[in-house]
């Protein structure tokens, strides 16, 4: 188990931005519907991430070693986040797009969202250029409300910087670009920078 020593964000400047949103926009969109695995009624994660640009969900089984890849995935969507004037009206679109989709709620085991902004308590303010300028309340309880998840211990949100450090351990030789350098450790330090709509930053000691 990896140990998170450290993660912030801190927002960029507006004029990082132009008007076709953040640094991330330009990442792909999700697969078309076509390369999603079929609905099943099996138990299934619902992973997301709530950026300040972009917000992006996964529904993708229950598997042994719970290390799911996008190819697992049964549902993909992205929105703008702009597009919704807060973080309840994204989850009321999110949930019928996932009933558009014959995803069921009771098929949802758990849930976990990676947020762009600190978590306590559950509850996590977000501080995204499009998130109006006090921001975006994300709780864990409205989340499962609203998204229409059991809320016995089923929703967590955590930041997402976290959710990167968390994943760091994962990343094998496969996976590493190393410039300059003569090898990989696995078992040494990491350190994670991510410009996206904010600065994020992390370092995990496996």
């Amino acid at each position: 188990m990896a140990h998170l020593l450290y993660a912030k964000e801190e927002l960029l400047p507006q004029s990082t931005f132009s008007a076709g949103g953040g640094p991330e926009a330009a990442l792909p969109p999700p697969p078309p519907a076509a390369a999603l695995k079929p609905p099943s009624s099996e138990p299934s994660f619902l992973i997301g991430d709530i950026g300040g640009t972009h917000m992006r969900f996964w529904v993708v089984p229950c598997v042994a070693p719970c290390y799911p890849t996008p190819a697992q995935a049964s549902f993909a969507t992205s929105y703008a986040t702009a597009s919704f004037a807060n973080v309840v009206d994204a989850f009321t679109t999110l949930r019928q797009d996932l009933a558009q989709h014959n995803v069921h709620e009771s098929s949802i085991a758990r849930c976990t969202l990676a947020v762009c902004g600190p978590v306590i308590d559950g509850r996590a303010v977000c501080l995204g250029p499009s998130m109006g300028p006090t921001g975006w309340v994300i709780d864990e309880r409205v989340a499962a409300a609203t998204l229409g998840i059991a809320p016995e211990g089923k929703c967590r949100i955590i930041n997402d910087f976290v959710a990167v450090g968390l994943a760091l351990p994962l990343v094998r030789h496969a996976a590493h670009v190393v410039h300059p350098g003569d090898g990989i450790d696995d078992d040494a330090p990491m350190a994670c920078i991510g410009p996206g709509t904010g600065l994020g930053e992390c370092l995990c000691i496996p």
